[in-house]
């Protein structure tokens, strides 16, 4: 939701002097940071803003770091719809925002599903952040699994059943978006 807005921004807006490229690509070079780098300054800021150990925080930490990959797989898809689509419906009086929700958007469908895909991969499978912000009230997966072998041993049969709990969502969000995966795979093919 967040991603796909700045996205049509990086793609349609004309920024002066390439920015629109240099943000992108440091969208990219966040990604190639390692995340235990921005661990220290998450915890600063939470702790300064009451959050730590809240479910908000969570949500905020995982969205900012996966942001700018959303933002790159749909700016690419955003490039490839044709501008006279969205001119056609300036004409008709759609305007700016008319044509992002009734054009665009449903055409880089595909592309928002893969996005949304992979960022759910990554906060799904998502340890470090969770562990260092959630004590008590907020924990993820992945903590609730490492949980289990703590005090005298591993419950073996805890941890089983919460593994298999934490793969079938990811497992049955990518069967539901499967349809759409294919196309975003597909798009930029050349028929012939």
């Amino acid at each position: 939701a967040l991603a796909a807005p700045a996205a049509y921004a990086l793609a349609r807006r004309s920024f002066p002097h390439g920015w629109a490229a240099g943000m992108l690509l440091g969208f990219f070079l966040l990604r190639l940071v390692p995340p235990v780098v921005y661990l220290p300054a998450y915890l600063l800021l939470l702790r300064q803003l009451g959050l730590i150990d809240t479910l908000l925080a969570l949500v905020l930490v995982n969205a900012t770091i996966n942001l700018p990959l959303a933002a790159i797989i749909l700016t690419g898809a955003f490039r490839e719809i044709p501008r006279d689509l969205e001119e056609a419906a300036w004409v008709d009086g759609v305007g700016r925002w008319g044509s992002f929700a009734r054009i665009c958007v449903p055409l880089v469908a595909p592309a928002l599903a893969a996005s949304w895909l992979l960022c759910l991969a990554f906060i799904w499978n998502e340890w470090m952040y969770a562990s260092a912000i959630g004590y008590v009230e907020a924990k993820s997966f992945p903590v609730l699994i490492q949980a289990t072998g703590a005090g005298g041993g591993v419950n073996f049969g805890a941890a089983t059943t919460r593994a298999l709990a934490a793969t079938a969502v990811p497992v049955i969000a990518a069967l539901l978006a499967q349809r759409y995966m294919v196309r975003a795979l597909s798009l930029g093919a050349v028929k012939g």
